[in-house]
């Protein structure tokens, strides 16, 4: 085995690890995004979306690293079949970061909460369902209103009543942070641990696609050409003749 096929090993083996620990983090982010999940307009969903992709790409990942492994043996149909499932994948990413990008980051993201949680405050009067996601996003980030416990008075043209949700447990004082500042720095943070991630994997992805081509390109040079040897009449002179054009190329 040569310096080409130990590196496309090396490079299956760190896959199957690094698709091991992307589904980790995909599971962690769809379970740890059921404590904010609602059925309210604040756009939460393109997360779980995300992750859902996430997982699919990390299960893809594991199967691809087998069948380049199967490959690297010399098996020309698994490197191919390597190739192919690779640009999937990648296109599978791109589509991952899209959506990343869709939702925005920073401050364009905490101004699409911030408006969201404003005009689902009022609704608190109204709607059970309301007032349980407010509640849940208040207890879970330990936040207050979209910008600030102002949210609920001052703001408005009417009074609502302080929730619980938005005190704080020891000193019962309203969180001074806004849930809008807060749901962008929730959601950031995972982004920026799998943007990370992502970027280094699709790096190893690349390198591992290209030594695939090699390899292929390797494997179909080493084949033999097929050549025509004379017929003769006697089959004892026509297994002669092929053999001699056997060792010739050997040779």
């Amino acid at each position: 085995m040569g310096f080409k096929e130990v590196a496309f090993v090396g490079c299956n083996i760190l896959m199957w690890l690094l698709g091991a620990v992307l589904l980790g983090l995909g599971i962690w982010i769809v379970l740890d995004q059921k404590q904010l999940e609602t059925n309210n307009d604040i756009p939460i969903s393109h997360v779980t979306k995300a992750a859902t992709i996430i997982i699919i790409v990390a299960v893809f990942l594991l199967l691809i690293s087998i069948i380049g492994c199967v490959g690297s043996s010399g098996k020309t149909w698994a490197l191919t079949i390597f190739c192919v499932a690779m640009v999937i994948l990648l296109i599978l990413e791109l589509t991952v970061a899209g959506l990343a990008w869709k939702l925005g980051t920073g401050e364009k993201l905490q101004n699409l909460f911030t408006q969201a949680l404003e005009e689902e405050i009022p609704r608190r009067i109204v709607s059970d369902s309301a007032t349980k996601t407010i509640d849940l996003i208040q207890i879970n980030l330990e936040c207050c209103g979209a910008t600030s416990s102002l949210d609920y008075g001052e703001k408005l043209s009417y009074f609502i009543e302080l929730p619980n949700s938005c005190l704080n447990e020891t000193t019962l004082q309203p969180h001074k942070t806004g849930c809008g500042e807060k749901l962008a720095k929730y959601l950031s943070q995972k982004a920026a641990i799998l943007g990370g991630f992502a970027i280094f994997i699709v790096m190893v992805q690349i390198l591992a696609l290209v030594l695939s081509i090699l390899l292929i390109q390797k494997h179909r040079e080493e084949v033999p050409p097929v050549r025509d040897y004379p017929q003769n009449k006697s089959s004892g002179n026509k297994e002669s003749t092929k053999s001699d054009y056997v060792n010739e190329y050997k040779a």
